[in-house]
């Protein structure tokens, strides 16, 4: 008898038990329809904003966008971080409260925004152009300035040349030092070369005094042939004392 009440009993008229297919498939769809509803909001949030910013100027329309921007990165962040710490109710508190601070803080603000996006009247006004000023003069042609010659004095003279005797004596003992080295392979030919050559470049100027040139030269040509160190070394201590000697009779 029971069996047969049960088959005239209709499926609409059974009980279902709380953990079942249907309380899953509710939740699903509550959770799905609450998703739906908050990016339908959020983007008639947006187009409202929108719409209203075109009525007003473009500062206007920035400080709007921005704050919507802020608004939508407060309540998503809000959102998040209450869902973790508290679950659903939790997370709905924060994603509010954090919406409104942002909405209330760019309205707060509206004012230094508006500021700091408008653009400066003054620099954009021509000074010609503007109403009440003065034209600009002819211009008038400046004279071009004339180079007045400049006297060297001695004593800069006197200490360019010593400068120079002085690099001439450096040059020719390196040169000196790389033609008889300490040992047999301690010099390679390519810095010999290299040595020679600068030395003869600095005794080549043309502000080296008549006495250091010609010790320079002496020292060179007995350096040049290689053979004997003790006249290259008399050379060298010649051209020293000529740049002494230079330096004292100034």
């Amino acid at each position: 008898m029971e069996r047969g009440f049960r088959r005239h009993i209709g499926p609409e008229h059974r009980p279902t038990r709380p953990g079942g297919a249907g309380a899953g498939r509710s939740g699903f769809r509550r959770r799905r329809c609450g998703s739906a509803c908050g990016v339908i909001l959020a983007a008639g949030a947006g187009w409202v904003c929108i719409l209203l910013g075109m009525r007003f100027s473009p500062v206007a329309r920035i400080h709007l966008m921005i704050t919507f921007v802020l608004v939508m990165c407060g309540v998503a962040g809000g959102a998040c971080f209450g869902w973790l710490l508290g679950g659903r109710v939790t997370g709905v508190l924060a994603a509010v409260a954090a919406g409104l601070g942002a909405a209330i803080g760019s309205f707060l603000s509206r004012r230094h925004v508006a500021a700091f996006l408008r653009p400066d009247p003054a620099c954009d006004r021509d000074p010609v152009s503007a109403p009440g000023a003065d034209p600009l003069p002819p211009s008038v042609p400046v004279p071009v300035p004339v180079p007045v010659p400049v006297s060297v004095p001695a004593v800069a003279v006197g200490g360019y040349a010593e400068g120079i005797a002085d690099a001439v004596l450096v040059s020719v003992a390196t040169y000196q030092a790389a033609a008889f080295p300490l040992t047999a392979f301690g010099v390679s030919e390519e810095e010999r070369d290299a040595r020679r050559g600068v030395a003869y470049r600095v005794c080549a100027h043309e502000g080296l005094p008549q006495a250091v040139r010609v010790s320079a030269a002496a020292a060179l040509e007995a350096v040049d042939e290689g053979v004997d160190p003790g006249r290259a070394h008399a050379a060298v201590r010649a051209l020293s004392l000529a740049v002494y000697d230079q330096r004292a009779a100034r």
